[in-house]
């Protein structure tokens, strides 16, 4: 079996259901988005995955915070933005079901809707978390996606 349906099939689609209502099959990390941004990083791809994994993991756990917080006060200009941001980086890195979350959020604070916006930060601040557990052990050469 290819590496890249070891990892999709047992790391990254456990639970993806429970992520987000509107892609339920979004993995959690994908392979191929990965290997891509760190191929436009550096041809040493453990050195890419350093640098940008530190970053987004920092930022991350940073944004995710920032969504609690602007939940909790219904701060919508500010869900919008970390909502947005965290959308757009984990899509860069990977992490489909993370940033598939942020977009239903990024969409109800656009239109300043607070139902279920408690559970779905808390969707993504449970993918954030898994997230970080799979690049904290990602492999980028020896889990790098076979080609067709």
């Amino acid at each position: 079996m290819p590496m890249t349906s070891q990892v999709n099939a047992s790391t990254t689609h456990a639970h993806g259901a429970n992520l987000g209502s509107g892609s339920p099959g979004a993995p959690l990390l994908d392979p191929q988005q990965l290997h891509e941004s760190l191929s436009a990083v550096s041809s040493d791809l453990l050195e890419a995955l350093d640098l940008l994994r530190d970053t987004y993991l920092e930022d991350a756990q940073d944004l995710v915070e920032q969504l609690r917080e602007a939940a909790e006060s219904l701060d919508f200009d500010q869900i919008r933005f970390a909502a947005h941001t965290l959308k757009s980086s984990s899509a860069l890195m990977g992490a489909m079901a993370l940033s598939e979350v942020c977009r239903e959020i990024e969409g109800k604070a656009r239109t300043q809707n607070p139902d279920g916006l408690t559970t779905l930060v808390t969707q993504a601040a449970e993918a954030q978390r898994r997230v970080t557990e799979i690049l904290l052990a990602y492999d980028p050469v020896k889990q790098a996606p076979s080609c067709p």
